[in-house]
């Protein structure tokens, strides 16, 4: 997954993932469990008149960056 990605295309250091989820605004990466309870909310009755509505799980925070991050050098194929 995830792991393979960075450390073959992007020679990502074996604590990448800690340092990934310092630089998020919040402090943490987004959770599989996170995800689960929006789309159970979305399901529900709960969600009630919510349409067309976009749920941005990008994790920025608008404003706070210049940019959005850009990998240091492009993928190779």
């Amino acid at each position: 997954g995830e792991e393979k990605i960075q450390k073959t295309y992007h020679d990502a250091a074996d604590d990448w993932l800690a340092r990934a989820e310092a630089e998020r605004p919040f402090g943490r990466l987004l959770k599989p469990a996170e995800v689960a309870r929006a789309v159970a909310y979305l399901a529900s009755e709960e969600s009630g008149m919510m349409t067309g509505s976009i749920i941005d799980f990008d994790q920025q925070v608008l404003g706070c960056n210049e940019s959005a991050a850009q990998p240091e050098r492009a993928l190779a194929l």
